[in-house]
């Protein structure tokens, strides 16, 4: 029996089993037929897949190797994201439906270190949310620096910063519940950003769906630059299924160095379970 050891080359060699060193595992105590009628298992062990994994991959086809996939732990299925370029994993990213792409952000920003990067323009996209309603956006206001809240009571109802001083507090909630939201809004547009920044923060942190209302090009901007191994960082919180199909999209010379990642008795399971044809090919040979 002989099986190939070097499918990459393109001389084809060949090894007669017996040169080869067996593999220290459970299939070495497999006893072997003296009429070479050999079970599955010893054939496995002939094969000495720790040292031949590689080579023996290549027999396989392209489909057994995304099955393989699903046998890799997660660390490894991030792994093997570095055989993209940069852009072209960063394509695969932009490519995940939205709440993946707000669950890779987050695993790279804070909440308060989004915010600090956002143009007043995001700022106010978030602050036009359906669900920060009048009730909502007075509660948070209660935190804001008073001469801010003046400064409100200026821009949106034309009174003089005298008339804002003396009003009183419950008064000016009041009349803030009952402003439509769009003069609110026009309101906070009139706001300096240090202003604007720990308001919007604060529903950030407790609302990350909140993300969902930022532009485009502002999420665009976050990854300009972002180094690969950033971008695999962030890739290491999509679900499994995600990552194997983004892996799929590798060329044959580098799903394969992929799939060598296996573990070798996982490995030599699935040759029984799933290769037993091509075993007892090499056998016959």
């Amino acid at each position: 029996m002989v099986i190939r050891v070097d499918a990459l080359n393109g001389v084809g060699n060949y090894a007669p089993v017996s040169s080869i060193n067996p593999v220290y595992s459970a299939w070495t105590n497999a006893p072997i037929d003296e009429n070479n009628n050999l079970s599955l298992a010893e054939i496995i062990k002939l094969m000495n897949v720790e040292k031949n994994k590689f080579s023996i991959l290549w027999l396989l086809q392209r489909a057994d190797w995304m099955q393989l996939l699903y046998l890799l732990p997660k660390d490894m299925l991030v792994s093997g994201l570095q055989f993209f370029d940069r852009d072209k994993l960063l394509r695969q990213m932009m490519q995940q439906p939205p709440q993946f792409i707000m669950n890779m952000i987050y695993a790279l920003f804070t909440p308060a270190k989004l915010v600090k990067k956002m143009p007043l323009a995001d700022l106010i996209h978030i602050l036009r949310a359906p669900q920060l309603d009048n009730r909502t956006l007075i509660k948070h206001m209660q935190d804001m620096d008073p001469r801010f809240l003046k400064q409100l009571l200026v821009n949106i109802y034309g009174m003089s910063p005298a008339q804002a001083e003396r009003m009183k507090p419950a008064d000016m909630w009041n009349l803030f519940f009952h402003t439509p939201k769009r003069r609110m809004i026009d309101g906070f547009k009139t706001l300096p950003y240090e202003a604007l920044q720990p308001f919007v923060t604060g529903f950030m942190e407790k609302e990350k769906e909140l993300l969902g209302f930022v532009s485009g090009a502002f999420i665009d901007r976050l990854f300009d630059g972002m180094a690969k191994g950033d971008l695999m960082e962030a890739c290491a919180v999509l679900p499994e299924d995600r990552l194997i199909n983004m892996l799929c999209q590798l060329p044959d010379k580098f799903l394969v160095q992929v799939a060598d990642q296996i573990d070798d008795y996982v490995f030599m399971d699935y040759l029984m379970a799933n290769q037993s044809t091509l075993l007892r090919s090499l056998a016959s040979q």
